[in-house]
């Protein structure tokens, strides 16, 4: 009780009028770089690749005519519509 009782012996000065105060234009906060958010998109893979991960790349193959070379939408049998 005697720790109490000596917080209240020092004279606490009274508060300024709010005038007197000095002028507060807010907290002035540093962000931490560490805790931004990520860009948005497509995220990131964090697996680790190897050469049993390789794929083999096929030739492309027309879905139109299953001709190897060209895709559907070059395909030169393709029906063309007369405009």
């Amino acid at each position: 009780m005697a720790s109490v009782f000596k917080v209240y012996e020092r004279d606490f000065p009274p508060i300024p009028d709010e005038k007197m105060w000095p002028p507060w234009y807010g907290a002035r906060l540093k962000p931490n770089s560490a805790m931004r958010r990520k860009v948005l998109g497509r995220p990131v893979s964090t697996q680790i690749r190897n050469e049993m991960d390789a794929i083999e790349r096929a030739e492309k193959r027309c879905r139109l005519c299953r001709r190897k070379g060209h895709t559907r939408r070059g395909c030169p049998n393709a029906p063309h519509s007369d405009p």
